[in-house]
């Protein structure tokens, strides 16, 4: 079967020859590109990386409501004056016609789906998946159990795994089985930010069985207020091989949170955007201060201005870490001395 050799970033694609890659950029398409993979018969087994931009659809969509809401308008101008109160209630507006964005969800997702339990139904098994949202995480689109399902059968040979959540879809996935373990993940990126008052604890299940991860990115809501907050997260797990971590959220836990960068003193570069607590007076405190033992061969410190963390922390001379590059969110200061 002919691949193509340069990804249009608008037209699906299966790419490579001994290493097959799926890269989705039309999710209108894709019962195309699993009738594609279905023809591979055994050749499926080459599948190893999956990637998925969800942009396009987002765009598709932003447009249909747009124009859904000119329809609206336009009806609403035209019945003001063409036809009496009355017959405007006989029947349903376009927005009432919206498809339900969970049953469209799962509709677009039964291919990949598919595309994923053909792989295992030939012996294959993928070593990347990566789905980015990027800033669509405020849609609501969620994905039905079966993907997770799907996506869980691959636990055991993924190396890379970036995921990034929908508005309020973290509580609505499935944990990973009790007998699967992600043995092989090697960086792992998990947008969670729009996870706002969802039980995390799936989320939490996960990172626990990511032992091996060299390289995390974890973001969570930001938002201080108790009901914002994501729920569930223990920051009890542990990944000895950790070197590069990369956090943004509020800090809900504090003393966890410090007792996970004390676990991990094998990370030399930390991107740390987490701020809190404050007290009802509107000014920070440490409930718990970072041990100087902690986070011994850290080398590169990219840092905002937080009250979790200032900077003098880092710089504390007891602590004689090797830090030799420092990269600060300039907007998040009024001056480099605000953290000192």
């Amino acid at each position: 079967m002919p691949v193509s050799a340069t990804p249009a970033k608008s037209v699906n694609t299966i790419e490579g020859e001994q290493e097959l890659t799926i890269n989705i950029y039309d999710m209108i398409t894709t019962e195309a590109t699993l009738q594609q993979v279905l023809e591979l018969c055994e050749q499926a087994a080459k599948m190893e990386h999956i990637h998925i931009d969800i942009s396009s659809y987002f765009r598709t969509l932003e447009e249909a409501e747009e124009l859904a809401y000119n329809a609206e308008k336009s009806l609403q101008i035209s019945n003001d004056t063409e036809v009496t109160s009355s017959s405007l209630s006989s029947g349903p507006s376009v927005a009432e016609a919206k498809p339900d964005p969970t049953s469209i969800a799962a509709f677009l997702c039964a291919p990949i789906t598919t595309i994923l339990t053909t792989t295992t139904s030939h012996a294959g098994s993928l070593s990347s998946f990566t789905w980015p949202a990027f800033s669509h995480t405020d849609r609501k689109f969620t994905r039905p159990p079966s993907f997770w399902e799907a996506l869980y059968a691959h636990a055991s040979t993924l190396e890379t795994l970036h995921l990034n959540f929908f508005c309020h879809e973290v509580r609505t996935i499935p944990h990973p089985p009790a007998n699967v373990k992600f043995g092989k993940p090697r960086d792992l990126r998990i947008d969670a930010s729009s996870a706002h008052g969802d039980d995390g604890s799936a989320i939490d299940d996960l990172l626990g069985k990511c032992e091996n991860i060299e390289v995390l990115s974890f973001e969570w809501p930001p938002c201080d207020f108790p009901s914002c907050r994501i729920k569930g997260v223990s920051w009890a797990w542990t990944s000895p091989q950790l070197r590069q971590l990369s956090v943004f959220g509020w800090n809900f836990a504090p003393a966890a949170y410090i007792d996970f960068l004390a676990r991990h003193p094998g990370i030399r570069s930390l991107d740390e955007r987490v701020d809190g607590p404050y007290g009802e007076d509107g000014e920070g405190y440490a409930i718990v201060q970072l041990p100087i033992t902690a986070l011994p061969n850290l080398r590169t410190l990219k840092e905002a201005y937080t009250h979790t963390h200032p900077l003098s922390v880092y710089f504390d001379t007891a602590a004689d870490r090797p830090l030799g590059n420092l990269m600060l969110y300039v907007k998040s200061y009024s001056g480099v001395e605000q953290g000192l």
